[in-house]
């Protein structure tokens, strides 16, 4: 998924969307549409909106792998996601937004 420097979402592909449950509405901004999805870290505490690894991208600031917790409003059910995220820059060098990726965390990992 990739956002703009005010948080709206620019981009998200048809994994994103089919993992996370992410519905195809891109006018809202990600702070507006994060609370349903429950974001919590590995051990199940309820990440603060600071803490997503998006909202870190954004601020500046690379998220190395780490798993996370959310629900998957589509699919009715909790998903682990391994997430990493990473601000983009533009020609100046300044932020203009993050990128972040992610995949399912499998039972053996």
């Amino acid at each position: 998924m990739v956002a703009d420097i005010t948080g709206r979402l620019l981009k998200i592909n048809a994994a994103a969307r089919r993992l996370a449950g992410v519905p195809d509405d891109l006018t809202r901004l990600l702070e507006e549409r994060i609370g349903p999805f429950n974001v919590r870290d590995a051990a199940g505490a309820p990440l603060p909106y600071s803490e997503v690894p998006l909202v870190r991208a954004i601020a500046g600031e690379t998220v190395p792998w780490t798993d996370i917790v959310l629900y998957n409003a589509v699919s009715g059910a909790d998903i682990r996601l391994r997430v990493s995220a990473t601000p983009m820059r533009g020609a100046d060098g300044s932020i203009i937004g993050g990128v972040v990726v992610y995949r399912p965390v499998r039972r053996a990992e």
